[in-house]
């Protein structure tokens, strides 16, 4: 048997919530000035960050792996760029197994730095 749900049994509660909008000349930053930007790897060979990370992009066009990398805005000498980074550590297939390229150590920071880029907040940009 299922409930009848009175409206006297129901509420609305106001919830805000932050987005944060990327603008350019005060205008939302659009999908077209976003693929514009320069794409660059945001780390250095030794996993130093290159400038400061904004924050990441939700953009997955023609993505069959949305969870597999993440898309950031970053700066680097006052201009933006673009990077794309990856969940795994990069391998190489030689034929009969997958195997990684960076030493156990290097993959660690690396597991590390990723879960600090995912936390960063989702910047917001027009369609």
């Amino acid at each position: 048997m299922s409930k009848v749900l009175n409206s006297s049994d129901v509420t609305i509660v106001v919830a805000t919530v932050q987005l944060r909008v990327v603008t350019v000349n005060n205008k939302q930053m659009t999908l077209a000035v976003f693929r514009q930007l320069k794409s660059e790897d945001c780390f250095d060979d030794n996993l130093n960050l290159k400038g400061k990370v904004w924050g990441q992009v939700n953009y997955h066009h023609n993505c069959a792996y949305p969870d597999s990398h993440l898309h950031l805005i970053w700066e680097r000498d006052g201009e933006l760029r673009k990077a794309r980074i990856n969940k795994e550590p990069p391998t190489v297939n030689n034929g009969y197994k997958i195997a990684y390229i960076w030493p156990e150590e290097k993959r660690r920071a690396w597991i590390g730095l990723w879960a600090q880029m995912s936390e960063l907040p989702q910047l917001f940009i027009a369609a």
